[in-house]
């Protein structure tokens, strides 16, 4: 029986044509500016704009905008090239290297401690990252903790959408700790945040909700959540969460 983690890498999806048109547009751009904090966010940005499909790219442009934010010591884009670094590392598999790498920004964005949205979510987004990290290495009560700073800050920033992931991620957790019935509840809390904002990810989330009734021998519920799920994946494709659907209902 599989289970689907919601990385904080997830982003929404744009068409391999447009995506390559903004990062074409942007290495343009790079060619002919002078200002170099801006040539930081934008590598970060191709760094980002790449983390779906490449890591390899993703790691490239992250470290071009590391080299010179380290050099101009600025916070807001080594942070942004840490991040990216560690979601590279996930994709690849490499959990250790994620783990320092998003702990590198979690540092910088706590030592800043600017009272603006944009670090507060950062620092939040660091955290859930380092729980999901936890939870694959299954530190699951290292996990829950870093979850649980996530949650605090996109509670009071109201990110819905976070918010949600965080309740997924949450859930998986207690999961993997055979609590089925807390890991029912946070799997719950995320899909009723993603009914009311229609995250594309709610599939991923039913899925995980008819797991867990299969996990009870509860088949009737089971498979009333994988058909739930099956009508959200049409809606809003997702090959991956798909496939491990119809490997459940096999189950």
């Amino acid at each position: 029986m599989c289970r689907i983690v919601l990385f904080f890498l997830l982003c929404l999806p744009l068409s391999c044509y447009s995506q390559q048109a903004i990062i074409d547009s942007l290495i343009q751009r790079n060619q002919v500016i002078s200002d170099e904090i801006e040539k930081i966010d934008n590598w970060n940005k191709i760094s980002d704009l790449y983390k779906t499909q490449n890591p390899n790219q993703t790691q490239h442009y992250a470290q071009k905008a590391l080299l010179i934010a380290d050099k101009l010591n600025y916070d807001k884009g080594r942070a942004s090239a840490y991040m990216n670094l560690g979601n590279a590392s996930v994709v690849l598999g490499d959990y250790a290297s994620a783990l320092n790498f998003f702990t590198n920004a979690k540092n910088i964005y706590e030592d800043l401690e600017l009272a603006s949205e944009d670090f507060e979510n950062g620092l939040a987004r660091a955290y859930g990252s380092i729980g999901v990290v936890f939870s694959e290495q299954g530190n699951y009560t290292k996990s829950i903790e870093y979850h649980l700073k996530a949650l605090k800050i996109y509670e009071t920033t109201n990110r819905e959408d976070m918010l949600a992931k965080v309740y997924n991620n949450i859930g998986i957790v207690y999961k993997e700790r055979k609590e089925n019935f807390k890991a029912l509840k946070y799997f719950q809390k995320a899909k009723e945040l993603q009914e009311k904002i229609n995250d594309a990810t709610i599939g991923i989330t039913t899925t995980n909700i008819g797991n867990i009734y299969l996990g009870l021998n509860d088949y009737e519920q089971a498979s009333l959540y994988y058909d739930k799920a099956k009508f959200y994946f049409d809606k809003y494709p997702n090959y991956r969460g798909e496939g491990e659907l119809y490997n459940n209902l096999g189950v």
